[in-house]
């Protein structure tokens, strides 16, 4: 499947860190070596949501939780922005594979750094679950803006067409 197929994949960036962020990725791709890929840089992901929930549950009350969670969030940013751009600048990589779970990763991520806040700051588990609730809410929104549709509707659209067209 080609990327241009996939939906999404052509969103613009419009952030303030933008500039700085593709003059890094210039400057970085031809430097990494050759035996990382990009599904090692996308598996990192992982991880660093382990590290940072063993973290917030090894260093409850210490102040240097929120420095480590800082670095932790910053590295999962630089392997996420390196991934997909070393898989175009050596013209490999699993394109379809890549996509799909490069944005499940990126929530994963997301969630294990809400866990491992809750944890840190020992929060309540109820208090927990609506904070994850009202994530999952607004992560859905931002999707659908970066997006211009939910994805498991093009799914289920998608596999009725292909059922309507059979008979």
């Amino acid at each position: 499947m080609k990327l241009s197929s996939l939906s999404g994949e052509l969103r613009m960036l419009n952030s303030m860190v933008e500039p700085y962020q593709v003059r890094f990725v210039k400057w970085a791709l031809p430097r990494i070596p050759k035996f990382i890929e990009t599904y090692h840089l996308t598996l990192l992901t992982i991880l660093f949501s382990l590290l940072m929930v063993f973290a917030a549950k090894n260093m409850v009350g210490n102040r240097y939780f929120l420095l480590i969670s800082a670095v932790l969030i910053f590295l999962q940013y630089l392997s996420d922005i390196l991934d997909g751009a070393l898989g175009r600048f050596r013209d490999t990589g699993l394109v379809r594979w890549g996509f799909y779970m490069d944005h499940f990763l990126d929530y994963f991520f997301s969630i294990s750094t809400v866990v491992s806040y809750a944890i840190y700051y020992q929060i309540g588990l109820d208090m927990t679950m609506i904070v994850l609730l009202f994530h999952i809410i607004l992560f859905s929104f931002v999707v659908f803006k970066t997006q211009k549709s939910f994805w498991i509707q093009d799914m289920l659209t998608k596999k009725n067409n292909h059922k309507i067209k059979k008979k």
